[in-house]
């Protein structure tokens, strides 16, 4: 789960690989905003709100990570193709500027994206290699600068 920066929208990703976006403003009361966005049947097990809140990025088992456009909540859309995750994906989060994105793979690997564009992402550098498949990427983070991550 994650809320997007003003509080007001909570992103949930299930087992059945649905992502649901609520409206949380009235805690007591959270409502559905539009659809599940769908893109497999593959569990989702990260979500991240871009720092604008306008973007919001979904990581799957299968190692597909997913950019979505929710500037308008009750109708979202894809940002173009899945991007690769590298391996069953653990962790997705992006940068304090919201210009890349981090992604931390079972297989041990932390993968990162240049996501200014969400419509055009572009990987940036070699992969990281965090450990190994026994030794899974659990989490990413930025540092506040967005000049370091780290597994």
């Amino acid at each position: 789960m994650a809320f997007s920066a003003d509080g007001r929208t909570l992103a949930s990703g299930d087992y059945g690989g649905a992502v649901r976006l609520w409206d949380v403003a009235d805690p007591a009361h959270p409502r559905p905003l539009g659809q599940p966005l769908t893109g497999d049947i593959i569990p989702v097990v990260s979500v991240a709100f871009s720092p604008h809140g306008h973007t919001l990025t979904s990581g799957n088992w299968d190692g597909t990570v997913r950019l979505w456009d929710v500037a308008d909540p009750v109708h979202p859309r894809p940002f173009g193709q899945p991007l690769s995750g590298g391996g069953a994906v653990n962790s997705v989060t992006f940068s304090p500027d919201g210009h890349m994105l981090a992604i931390g793979s079972l297989n041990g690997t932390v993968r990162l994206w240049d996501v200014a564009d969400p419509a055009h992402p572009r990987t940036l550098g070699p992969i990281l290699i965090g450990g190994t498949t026994l030794d899974p990427v659990l989490s990413v983070a930025f540092s506040p600068a967005s000049t370091t991550a780290a597994p």
